[in-house]
């Protein structure tokens, strides 16, 4: 017997095929559904778990979440645990997936989709869920509006996985895929040796050739835009910051960051 939920319509309006809602619940339990949704983190840090594996995700991760995935949701050091929530049906996934790319919805259905959107994405959805906010829940307009925020957000995640796939050998798409894992950004560079099928003479030279750097600095740029994220986003301090991203001394991290952004964290936090 299952010990979860069972939720098989949460549409406002049950003869559509697509709705979206904000989540602000400090605690959302452990259930699967009938439909797929695609959810963005808007809240600070949140504890995601599913399919029985736990994860930290951050805001402005984004995440798709398929029929009969079992999955819950609790906030961090306090908070809300904020999400948008975008729910559509398997028929409306396949029709919009098939007129982006044709082997876009096997993609999604067999691959692990989790990372962070930069600045302009999730700006675009915040935009976004603010008009839908002003716009009557019945109406033609505000379905069509949803459709096309769909449609965006098949786009970025189509980009997404294109970019990772991109010349890439399969071995070390797979391992790509695994160092941009949100879960991963603590890592150290000898987590990715451990990660990857080949040798750690191999597995350098491959990033040499496909990235156009070694992997501590592919690691460590990584970690220095999800650094930046949070300054600009949260309301994190430098410490806490530089321990989620597995820097143990903070003025190791800050001689770091400066190194890059010739900025100190404080001052690019402070930066207008």
């Amino acid at each position: 017997m299952n010990n979860y939920q069972i939720r098989k319509v949460d549409f406002e309006n049950p003869n559509t095929s697509i709705d979206y809602r904000f989540w602000t619940k400090g605690y959302v339990s452990k259930h699967d559904h009938a439909y797929h949704e695609i959810f963005i983190v808007c809240d600070d840090e949140i504890d995601y778990n599913i399919n029985g594996k736990n994860f930290k995700l951050y805001k402005g991760v984004i995440s798709l979440v398929k029929i009969g995935d079992v999955h819950s949701f609790k906030p961090l050091k306090g908070g809300n645990a904020e999400h948008i929530n975008v729910i559509f049906s398997d028929e409306l996934l396949k029709l919009v997936s098939n007129e982006i790319d044709v082997k876009l919805y096997d993609k999604l259905i067999t691959e692990n989709i989790s990372f962070t959107l930069n600045k302009q994405e999730y700006d675009y959805i915040n935009y976004t869920i603010s008009v839908l906010n002003n716009t009557d829940r019945r109406s033609f307009e505000y379905f069509s509006e949803l459709k096309i925020l769909l449609t965006n957000l098949l786009n970025i995640i189509n980009r997404n996985i294109v970019k990772l796939n991109f010349i890439y050998p399969a071995w070390f798409n797979d391992l790509i895929l695994t160092v941009r894992k949100p879960s991963f950004i603590s890592a150290s560079v000898k987590d990715v040796y451990k990660a990857s099928s080949y040798s750690e003479p191999i597995t350098i030279d491959a990033f040499k050739k496909y990235t156009g750097l070694t992997p501590i600095k592919y690691l460590t740029q990584l970690k220095l835009n999800y650094a930046c994220n949070m300054l600009k986003n949260t309301h994190k301090t430098t410490l806490e910051i530089s321990q989620d991203i597995g820097y143990e001394s903070l003025s190791h991290f800050n001689r770091i960051f400066k190194s890059h952004f010739n900025l100190t964290p404080k001052e690019f936090r402070n930066k207008k």
